[in-house]
């Protein structure tokens, strides 16, 4: 899984029943590697117009785009995207939660699921994970 796709599960039933489909479809053995923002980095205080700020040419013309965090409430964060037509002025915005698991809570429910975790890192460059890490990247395997 890639893309911070394991936070798009924001409820613990949706998380646990999707790796329960994961084992399955895995042969014995089989891998999984996945990774999901580190919560004690506090990633979404960064969140903001000022830092997030960017400029894309479409056929429409340049439109910004940024992100900005509406609520924090954790394991879940909810964040804006806006977006704004620079020759229009027409904007749009879409809010959107990830659940921001702490690595206890996914080691957790890897093992509950039957997997056993192999291998923790900070980034896909495969750092140790620490703390600051902005990466939590966990690699299991189905028991």
């Amino acid at each position: 899984m890639s893309g911070h796709v394991a936070q798009v599960f924001r409820a613990d039933a949706a998380w646990t029943a999707a790796l329960h489909d994961l084992h399955r479809a895995l042969v014995p053995n089989g891998t999984l590697a996945f990774e999901s923002r580190n919560p004690t980095v506090r990633g979404w205080e960064r969140w903001t117009r000022q830092t997030t700020l960017r400029t894309l040419d479409t056929p429409e013309g340049s439109v910004e785009f940024w992100h900005e965090t509406a609520w924090v409430s954790l394991p879940l964060v909810a964040y804006d995207t806006f977006t704004r037509n620079l020759e229009t002025h027409d904007e749009t915005s879409n809010r959107d939660v990830l659940a921001f698991r702490d690595l206890p809570s996914l080691i957790h429910s890897l093992e509950a699921t039957g997997f056993s975790v192999l291998c923790q890192y900070g980034d896909w460059q495969r750092i140790p994970l620490a703390p600051e890490s902005p990466e939590i990247i966990l690699v299991a395997r189905r028991a």
